[in-house]
């Protein structure tokens, strides 16, 4: 929901992420914090860029920020 202009080229990225871990949730309940890595990307002249949090696997040290799609603005 949140969008911003970035220059093309290297750029390195931080965030944080809220993960709903409510009922049914594989990584269990409660809040924890774990260290991400920042996300470097090579960001191009006219293109849209959707980042996201990955958490698809049951490790939490693999989880990270990722580029999860991009496409011609």
């Amino acid at each position: 929901a949140q969008g911003f202009e970035i220059e093309p080229g290297r750029h390195t990225m931080t965030g944080t992420a809220v993960i709903d871990a409510g009922m049914n949730c594989p990584i269990g309940r409660g809040v924890s914090r774990n260290n991400i890595e920042p996300l470097e990307h090579e960001f191009e002249a006219g293109m849209k860029y959707y980042v996201g949090f990955d958490h698809s696997s049951p490790n939490r040290d693999d989880w990270r920020l990722v580029v999860w799609k991009s496409e011609p603005r």
